[in-house]
């Protein structure tokens, strides 16, 4: 007998009871085998990717997913979960995508993202999420993407983000953010698609952000209070709402090649990052 086939065996049966136990209304549908189930992947026994998007999923996310340590990748996008986003995800050391956004989830955006090193990618976009932006999240050198839009989060955007050495995306639209936009997003010497249009922010935009040299889609309308212009180096274009406000809209070459009116927000950020690599 393969002991370490048996081991692994044991290994990811165990990681399916997990799965049962999180979702019953996937029991009647999960096989035996979760691992050949639409949106489970395993490997080496355990379940590395967990893809259960609209799926009509509701109630709290279940805080046993912690248990997944071998996760990579976790995306609940497009359901019904509600309530906090679980303390016991921190567990999942390993997480590289996480994906929750579409949902009707509350609370604050945990600090512990700022713990998971792995992260790459994080979308809570869409959601009822309050409170602030916490600098923890500067604490991840992964990260490429942050989607915290259209939430009811609010205070300054921390200038801590500066310090996201592979940052390319940073997307805040629809919030109620306020004060100014901190210099050290000039930092962001990789960052191509900011936005920050929908928010509260006030004082200049700053004259440093024309080292972005990656920078392809700026927004920053609806800001009644943001004064200033663009710099001439950002290829995008660029009007003025009201007397002050800069208000940058993407280029029409990559509203035409995504198809605006046929994806969400984030399914065009992606779409703008497979074009952009």
């Amino acid at each position: 007998m393969n002991t370490s086939a048996t081991a692994s065996a044991g290994i990811a049966s165990q990681d399916c009871a997990v799965l049962r136990d999180a979702f019953p209304s996937l029991q009647t549908v999960l096989p035996s085998n979760c691992c050949s189930f639409s949106g489970v992947s395993c490997a080496g026994g355990r379940i590395t990717k967990l893809s259960l998007s609209d799926r009509n999923l509701a109630g709290p996310i279940p805080a046993t997913l912690g248990a997944l340590t071998s996760l990579d990748r976790l995306s609940l996008w497009g359901n019904q979960f509600s309530g906090p986003i679980p303390s016991s995800l921190a567990s999942l050391s390993r997480l590289s995508i996480l994906y929750l956004h579409d949902n009707l989830l509350s609370g604050e955006v945990p600090s512990f993202l700022g713990t998971m090193k792995e992260l790459t990618v994080i979308g809570l976009q869409n959601n009822s999420l309050s409170g602030s932006i916490p600098p923890a999240l500067a604490g991840l050198p992964n990260l490429t993407g942050l989607s915290l839009s259209n939430n009811n989060i609010s205070g300054s955007i921390p200038s801590e983000l500066g310090q996201l050495p592979r940052l390319e995306k940073l997307l805040l639209r629809g919030n109620r953010l306020s004060g100014p936009i901190p210099d050290t997003l000039s930092k962001l010497l990789f960052l191509q698609i900011l936005w920050l249009d929908g928010n509260s922010l006030t004082g200049q935009i700053p004259s440093s952000i024309d080292r972005l040299g990656f920078m392809r889609d700026f927004s920053f309308a609806n800001n009644p209070m943001l004064a200033g212009s663009l710099p001439d180096n950002i290829p995008v274009n660029a009007t003025c709402n009201g007397a002050n406000t800069a208000v940058c809209a993407s280029t029409e070459s990559a509203r035409a090649r995504c198809s605006l009116s046929a994806v969400c927000e984030w399914q065009w950020s992606e779409c703008l990052m497979r074009m952009l690599r």
